[in-house]
């Protein structure tokens, strides 16, 4: 299905009845990412499930280099108020879709029932100067050479670097959102969320790091920490135990 919001040709998919859940996917990805999670769900919920802007099938905002988290939560806003009948949501979000979602329910917090972040980001960690110096030596690397370097090379030179390897295969304008969003904090929000709020986090997580479910315990009231022993995708990597864990709470 398609529809238009915040000027933005917005592709989603909308599946089963019942209650609302909506399903935000992380940088990089799209709506497929919860294929796993779809039946499971469907059967007695109605999912919601965007493709963010400039990610999947929707398209790319006409002003790149303007847009940031404050501009995906007014797309997510004008999206729910044409597909949910103002009615209220439980909102699950990873990654990016978890920090859009944290967002989204401390400036809307009556739109919202349950609120479940999945390794979210928006808690930039600063790179260590050893950090700095190898992104500033993969900086270097003439783009030719990037090119027919091996992927698992690229890969391992980006990990050590502190960034995701999706970051070689994004468009130019997913790179300029990335850019615009990477060192944007959100702590200073979260104070504003009262709903229910479960935080499920892999204590392996090299993506957006598990240390930082501290600081979203501190400034969220209503919090509850589910940790795996998972990387950055609990969903995928323990699908079996983050079902359980999520029943139990949705």
């Amino acid at each position: 299905m398609r529809t238009t919001a915040f000027s933005i040709d917005t592709f989603y998919q909308q599946i089963g009845n019942g209650p609302i859940i909506v399903l935000l996917h992380g940088w990089g990805h799209s709506w497929e990412t919860w294929n796993n999670l779809i039946p499971f769900l469907s059967s007695d919920f109605q999912l919601l499930i965007p493709d963010l802007p400039a990610f999947g099938q929707s398209k790319s905002p006409s002003n790149p280099q303007k847009w940031n988290s404050e501009k995906y939560v007014l797309w997510l806003d004008e999206f729910l108020k044409q597909t949910t009948n103002n009615k209220k949501i439980i909102l699950v979000g990873h990654s990016l879709g978890g920090k859009i979602a944290a967002l989204y329910s401390a400036t809307y917090p009556s739109q919202i029932k349950k609120l479940f972040l999945i390794s979210p980001s928006g808690i930039p960690d600063k790179l260590s100067f050893c950090k700095k110096i190898q992104k500033k030596v993969f900086s270097m690397i003439p783009h030719i050479a990037k090119q027919i370097m091996p992927q698992k090379l690229k890969n391992k030179l980006l990990e050590r670097t502190g960034a995701s390897a999706d970051y070689l295969n994004a468009s130019p304008s997913q790179k300029t959102i990335l850019n615009n969003i990477i060192q944007e904090n959100i702590t200073q929000f979260l104070h504003k969320i009262s709903a229910p709020t479960f935080l499920f986090w892999g204590i392996l997580d090299q993506e957006t790091p598990y240390k930082n479910h501290q600081i979203f315990l501190e400034n969220i009231a209503n919090a509850e920490l589910i940790k795996f022993n998972t990387g950055h995708f609990p969903y995928v990597e323990n699908e079996i135990e983050f079902k359980k864990e999520l029943i139990k709470r949705i």
